[in-house]
């Protein structure tokens, strides 16, 4: 309420007062943020206390060596001789402080060790020290804070009075005038003295401290060091601020705050607000106003007259002292350590602090943890003296333990930090720097050794003083290099253990990866001039085992085998890399070699044939030898002929390229193939060529990204990116920051000699540049580190769209210093490298296994270069015997994909793919073939090289097809029920064909078809038997209406037998006869409630066509067809809403064409099928397009095609070229068709690339498969409203190398066969797997999207025809079932069912052996042909009427009598009859003029 009346009300801002004071931002919450950029970081030290060498470099005696020297003043008798050895090791200090990466160091010159007496002649020995000390940190760019007076004053001023004498202060002068003579050249920030309060009341007045005395005197030591500090201020601006530029001199003031002991308490407040004016303002309102405080003048007079004194006990201050101080600090130094609590009492000051007991304790009695002090204090001090830069000189917290783990100094630094982040940020102070007290472990005045308050912990029973880092030096290395805090969300330490289920990003790219070199071979063939590494490695003992790359994988030769492996693998991208040398033999030329050129226009038309992007690679470390003949890499003139290079690929490629890689791991080139000489070409230097080389290979690097920009990018819409490579880099000591700083340096050595330039400022990093220059220059007295120009810089600057990260392993740094005599790049970054025993081994030395590394280096890649996009572009396992059984790379491949994973979705890092290194085994180098990275095996035993995937190829694939790592929710498999129920609008319906039933096949004006011609033919039909009279429908249609009808099916598929409306196949005569028939029979279903489904072709092709031209593999028949197809939508489709065109083209193809199985009857596989397949195609989107124009917007009726198709299941689940093998066919039988109509108006790529090269095999010039004009193309895409499925059975299939005979199923490369666990039915290539229904519905949803399918046949055969047919029954529950699972668990978009089929019938090529219908047909009896109704079709009519399997299918109420016998009589009048119906007793059908439908 005080404050409340006080302000009038709530005042924004944080006023600092006593108390809660007005409520700030932030209280008790942390803040995440930054300082301001010029803010200083700083660590401190004093003399005294850590210089030791009391009795070296003839120091004089300060009154703390007598003091220490006294008996029982110095807790635990620690003595201070030595204290930290810092006068013998302060290059060590300065170390410690370039590793905490601060800006300056505040420390004390001893007054003693330059005036050994306090005055008179000048110690040189002890100027020397200090010059050096400055020296050294001006080396490291550290900035010196000098504190000219730290408590140590020489003993002989002592013995004259010390402060009490005024000489003391002419002493000062004396000794400060010398100091800013001697250093104020290095030293533009000065302290006079620090903590003059404690000076004058603790250390005269209790004793507590140095000097031993009591005295009542402390106001006048007061006194006379404020005039003192007055009289050097005026010294340094008189005589040295304009010489020294600018320099800066300020009091270091104990600043804790004081707050009131009762909030509520008007009177404690006021004794806090006193207290603030005793402590800090007793010095600071003189050098800031030119007096003390009205405040504190009256409160030191009233009490020293309350005393007994005759006058104040506070000094006064003449004019000239007033305007000597007045202004006398160029800013506020401020010492915070902790804060208490006051009220009044009846002291000199009038109030008493003391400290919080709840508050939490430190090893110094007078020191609680009060973080929120700092801020307090820092708001007072802006209050009163308004905005004064403020530097916290001195903060920090004491324990009294050794142990690195240092919790509490910890939490004291980032709390104390933060508050002043608070102050700075949200308050206004004008906070400048941060001090953290102190640097290392030192003597702590009269508490000896015994209170330690150091970053760095010193070993004070070794003589060597050793130093070791706490893990407060890590945490405030880490605040320093942030500059403030950085959320912890925005770091890598999320889910670091947990394993992250998750999708990568729609788009992202999956990848394998080789290289030229590696695996193409052919070293010798196809113009391919000589390159580097065939040099090398034919330079006896350079390789494992004497190895080379001459044949290696023999990709040169494999090029459609290795496509197809990545199409197995179903990566989205393949990277490899071209040789310069295939291109260019001699590395530069007027023509490229034609040979190369062909072989990768080969290897690139086959990916992209297949869907796989090729990723392509200029440069992977295999120069042309005839350039490294001319100075390789070390030669500027390299870079223009890999530019010259460069262009030319771009012109040849780039149509089809649009990832392009520039250089593959420049720092492999300069380090290990001119630096070690582990590589080729083999040079060894110490620091100097490898610098050359990666210099040249940046500008090759900008100047072929320039180049693509300029010429080629807006027509061919690439990328162009570079590949670096890189570890991870943690430090050795986790708690030395100089070996967080090792780590960081060696990230930017490694991963910023190349990154910095091409994605910061087109220059190297800086820490690279000063490290490489501090270690000496070259031979000319140049940097050994090249300079680039301003116009290289520009060019350099930005030159990659993404970047490609090689990444295997991660690394420990350990701060190291090289020997005077030792040069090279090791030495330049100073660091030594080793591996965490943790992390287990794998078979190549270089390579152990932590998986976190990939999420942090993506991390630290997201941050540094500005969210870069970022593919990795090679990470891998290698081992010695390139097993099959690969778990071991699987469990690799796993952690560090998943690691990626978080890193994207998690951290938000940009990264765009991911690639496996490697496709396959391949030459690894100077390692030969003893480390395999490979998915596949390669046997290099065999002259062949045999590939054979591991697996972990199988892994791969599982990886890319769920696009991460999926918890699929439980399924139910294909043994297991499902109950429930179909969509309320599904369509159940049963299906005949015309040839097949109708019979009548001479009878009303019908013309022959092929199968009247094929069936008539002796030995081709089982039985010989034809379908001249089938089952009769043509005059037995209303009974199986009735049959229809009986079922409760809502549809019924039959054919229109083309020639029984067009006897000829020509619509220039139309059979009135048979339009009339099927006239009759659409009226009778719609008259019934049952939708006619209509086939327009089911097989039974007009025998006139087939003579006159041919057949389907005329084209002419496409147009015959769509003559027909108009006549039936104009005749019938004002009734018929639901269209089918052609009925499984693939039977009629192959069967008809390729094996002679059915009609025509013609063998000429892979020529004639392709060419009835070509027309049929054709032939349904004229169809389709006709109605689509003609009649769609009248009619609305809906039109497509039925495709029959196996499905297909890997004969090795684990192999991925069978699991490519299921696709390939699929793709052949199912796609031959389906992806023409519903992808693109083409053949699948699969299919088009496999023929070719079959055909290619066969030494044909061109593919056997026909190839569809543009304008057929556009006619043929989207030429659908449904997808009809005819579906049976299921195929077990494996990849095999067929011969090239040109047949169709060679064509395909695939061994099909059946699991002998599959249950057989009636016929020999129908095996009973309902799980193929679900798995065939769904690949459609996959491969041709959310298209409604119909299943528009599935049924089963016997040989016998029973009608307790149980197997059938089981065959439709099974597959019925499955097509639920697929759509009310999978959401596939089917629309109805199909039971194959209606009837008994003619099956064709088996005549009537075959039976797959629910009727029982009696083909016996050549007149009535008889229908009996088998348990299929009971079972059917429930499933129809349930509407699938509802698990109570028929709830009901209970029925009296249900089971006894009712005895009774009927209702009067009841009426009792017999019935029978005109068609089935009358007969006479064609007489007295009856006819009926």
């Amino acid at each position: 309420m005080h404050q409340l009346v006080e302000e009038n009300g709530f005042k924004p801002g944080y006023n600092a007062r006593g108390g809660r004071g007005t409520a700030p931002d932030y209280v008790g919450k942390f803040l995440y943020g930054q300082f301001p950029a010029d803010f200083e970081w700083s660590a401190g030290t004093s003399a005294y206390q850590i210089e030791g060498a009391a009795s070296e470099g003839r120091k004089g005696e300060s009154v703390w060596d007598r003091f220490a020297a006294q008996l029982g003043n110095i807790n635990g008798g620690g003595s201070p001789s030595m204290a930290a050895d810092s006068y013998q090791r302060y290059k060590e200090d300065v170390q410690l402080l370039r590793h905490l990466g601060v800006t300056s160091y505040r420390f004390s010159i001893a007054w003693s060790r330059i005036f050994p007496k306090g005055r008179g002649s000048v110690n040189q020995e002890g100027v020397n020290y200090y010059k050096r000390l400055i020296a050294e940190l001006r080396v490291w760019n550290i900035k010196p804070i000098v504190t000219l007076y730290h408590l140590d004053l020489p003993q002989a001023l002592h013995d004259e009075g010390g402060w009490m004498n005024t000489s003391t202060i002419d002493a000062f002068i004396q000794y400060a005038n010398e100091c800013f003579w001697q250093f104020g050249n290095e030293v533009n920030m000065w302290i006079t003295i620090n903590d003059p309060a404690l000076v004058s009341s603790q250390g005269s007045l209790s004793g507590y401290l140095s000097g031993g005395r009591s005295t009542a005197d402390t106001f006048m030591r007061a006194h006379n060091l404020l005039i003192a500090h007055a009289r050097v201020y005026q010294l340094y601006t008189d005589n040295y601020w304009d010489a020294q530029n600018t320099g800066r001199i300020g009091l270091a003031l104990n600043a804790d705050w004081h707050e009131p002991q009762d909030e509520f308490r008007p009177s404690d407040w006021e004794a806090a607000e006193r207290a603030m004016e005793a402590t800090v303002g007793w010095f600071a309102s003189p050098v800031l106003r030119g007096d003390y405080s009205q405040s504190l003048k009256n409160m030191i007079a009233d009490r020293s007259i309350a005393m007994g004194e005759a006058r104040s006990m506070l000094p006064e201050f003449n004019q000239e002292e007033k305007d000597s101080l007045n202004g006398s600090v160029d800013f506020f130094a401020a010492n915070i350590f902790t804060g208490k609590v006051c009220t009044n009492d009846d002291s000199l000051t009038g109030f008493a602090c003391t400290q919080n007991a709840n508050w939490t304790s430190s090893a110094s009695a007078w020191l609680k943890v009060v973080p929120w002090a700092t801020r307090k204090s820092l708001n007072w001090i802006k209050r009163q003296y308004g905005d004064i830069n403020i530097y916290v000189t001195a903060n920090g917290v004491s324990d009294a333990g050794q142990h690195p783990h240092d919790p509490t100094r910890v939490e004291y630094i980032r709390e104390n930090i933060n508050e002043v982040l608070k102050a700075t940020v949200l308050d206004g102070v004008n906070v400048k720097g941060y001090t953290a007290w102190s640097l290392i472990d030192e003597f702590e005045w009269n508490s000896g050794y015994t209170e330690k308050f150091g970053l760095y912990s010193v070993n004070f029973t070794d003589p060597t003083r050793t130093r070791t880092p706490k893990e407060s030096a890590v945490v405030y290395r880490d605040i320093i290099a942030n500059n403030g805090f950085v959320p912890e969300s925005s770091s890598t330490t999320k889910n670091v253990s947990d394993f992250l289920y998750g999708r990568f990003p729609d788009g992202f790219s999956w990848i394998a990866a080789t290289s030229a070199y590696q695996v193409e071979g052919a070293s010798n063939e196809g113009g391919r001039g000589q390159t580097i590494w065939d040099t090398f490695s034919r330079t006896p003992g350079k390789i494992a085992n004497n190895d080379n790359g001459d044949i290696s994988a023999d990709a040169f030769h494999h090029v459609f085998d290795d496509v197809r492996i990545l199409k197995a693998l179903k990566v989205t991208h393949y990277r490899f890399s071209i040789a310069w040398s295939r291109i260019y033999p001699q590395g530069t030329g007027a023509a490229p070699n034609r040979e190369g050129v062909a072989y990768y226009n080969e290897l690139i038309d086959t990916l992209l044939a297949s869907g796989i992007r090729p990723m392509v690679t200029l440069y992977h470390w295999d120069l042309p030898q005839a350039i490294q003949d001319r100075g390789g890499w070390m030669n500027r003139s390299t870079s223009e002929s890999f530019v010259q290079y460069a262009d030319k690929c771009f012109e040849l490629f780039g149509d089809r390229v649009r990832s392009w890689i520039t250089l593959n791991e420049p720092y492999v080139v300069s380090l290990l193939g001119h630096e070690t000489g582990k590589f080729a070409p083999g040079i060894r230097s110490n620091g100097t060529k490898t610098y050359i080389v990666s210099h040249n290979l940046i500008i090759a690097h900008a100047l072929a990204y320039r180049l693509y920009e300029s010429k080629y990018r807006s027509s061919q819409h690439g990328q162009v990116g570079i590949a670096l490579n890189s570890d991870w880099w943690y430090p050795k000591n986790r708690l030395d920051p100089a070996d967080w700083n090792a780590a960081e340096r060696a990230l930017e050595f490694q991963l910023g000699w190349f990154a910095n330039p091409i994605f910061v400022d087109g220059d190297y990093p800086d820490v690279m540049r000063d490290y490489i220059d501090m270690k000496g220059k070259d031979s000319s007295g140049n940097s050994r580190l090249p300079h680039f120009t301003s116009e290289e810089k520009q060019a350099i600057k930005g030159s990659a769209d993404f970047l490609g990260l090689n990444h295997y392993t991660s690394s420990l740094a350990a701060h190291n210093t090289c020997g005077h005599d030792e040069k090279g790049y090791n030495c330049d970054m100073e660091v030594q490298q080793s591996f965490d025993s943790a992390w287990p081994s794998s078979a190549a030395s270089w390579l152990k296994i932590n998986p976190e590394g990939i999420r942090r280096i993506a991390s630290h890649i997201h941050r540094k270069y500005n969210g870069i996009a970022l593919y990795v572009t090679e990470n891998g396992l290698p081992d010695s015997n390139g097993t099959i059984h690969d778990q071991h790379r699987i469990d690799y491949l796993r952690s560090y994909a998943n690691e990626l994973l978080k890193a994207i979705q998690l951290d938000g890092c940009n990264v765009n793919g991911y690639a496996i290194w490697s496709l396959m085994d391949n030459f690894e180098w100077s390692s030969g073939y003893t480390e395999k990275f490979g998915l596949l095996h390669v046997n290099f035993s065999d002259p062949a090289r045999k590939r054979t995937p591991k697996e972990s190829a199988f892994w791969y694939r599982k990886l890319i097809e769920n696009n991460g790592f999926v918890r699929l929710p439980p399924s139910p498999e294909s043994d297991d029920f499902l109950y429930g129920r179909f969509p309320n609008d599904f369509i159940w319906s049963a299906a005949t064909a015309a040839y097949q039933v109708e019979g009548a096949w001479n009878q009303g004006g019908r013309g022959p078809s092929i199968w009247d011609n094929f069936t008539h033919i002796p030995g081709k039909i089982v039985n010989s038997d034809t379908g001249d009279v089938a089952t009769d429908s043509y005059h037995m249609y209303p009974e199986d209406i009735n049959l229809l009808r009986s079922l409760k099916v809502t549809h019924y598929r039959f054919s229109i037998s083309w020639s029984r409306i067009m006897p000829n196949g020509h619509a220039t005569y139309i059979n009135h006869e048979g339009v009339q028939y099927y006239n009759s029979l659409i009226n009778m279903l719609l008259q019934s409630h049952i939708v006619p489904m209509i086939t327009l072709f089911h097989w039974d092709l007009p025998q006139a066509i087939q003579v006159e031209n041919g057949g389907w593999p005329n084209k002419t028949t496409a147009i015959l067809f769509e003559q027909y197809a108009d006549f039936c939508f104009r005749e019938f489709g004002d009734r018929v809403k639901f269209w089918i065109t052609i009925n499984e083209p693939w039977v009629v193809a192959f069967l008809g064409y390729g094996n002679g199985q059915n009609a025509p009857g013609i063998s000429e596989s892979g020529t004639m099928d392709y060419l009835a397949a070509h027309t049929l195609i054709l032939a349904h989107a004229k169809a389709y397009r006709l109605y689509e124009r003609k009649y769609k917007a009248a009619q609305k009726g809906q039109v497509s095609i039925t495709l029959n198709c196996d499905f297909a299941v890997p004969k090795d689940p684990t192999n991925i070229l069978d699991l490519e093998a299921v696709d390939r066919r699929l793709e052949f039988h199912l796609g031959w068709f389906a992806h023409p109509i519903y992808v693109d108006g083409d053949y699948p790529p699969v299919m088009k690339l496999q023929v070719a090269q079959k055909s290619k095999e066969q030494g044909l010039h061109q593919s056997r498969l026909p190839v569809f004009t543009d304008e057929e193309k556009r006619l043929i895409k989207g030429s659908y409203d449904f997808f009809g499925l005819n579906q049976y059975t299921c195929a077990r299939v494996a990849d095999t190398t067929a011969p090239a005979d040109g047949t169709y199923y060679n064509d395909m490369d695939v061994a099909a066969d059946s699991d002998p666990s599959w249950q057989g039915s009636g016929s020999s290539w129908l095996f009973v797997t309902p799980f193929a229904h679900r798995g065939m519905v769904n690949w459609i949803r996959r491969q041709y999207g959310d298209v409604p399918i119909y299943i528009t046949e599935n049924g089963v055969s016997d040989t016998t025809g029973t009608l307790e047919d149980d197997h059938r029954v089981n065959f439709y529950r099974g597959y019925i079932n499955e097509l639920m699972k697929a759509i009310n668990v999978d959401h596939v978009n089917v629309k109805g069912y199909t039971a194959w089929s209606l009837l008994d019938n003619f099956e064709w090529s088996r005549g009537y052996t075959e039976r797959f219908g629910m009727h029982y047909v009696n083909f016996s009896d050549p007149i009535a042909r008889p229908r009996t109704p088998k348990k299929s079709a009971v079972f059917y009519r429930e499933t129809i009427l349930r509407n699938g399997f509802p698990r109570d299918p028929v709830p009901r109420p209970s029925i009296p009598f249900e089971t006894e016998f009712l005895y009774g009589t009927f209702p009067e009048r009841f009426a009792w009859s017999v019935a029978t119906a005109s068609y089935q007793v009358e007969g006479a059908w064609d007489e007295d003029g009856t006819f009926s439908v």
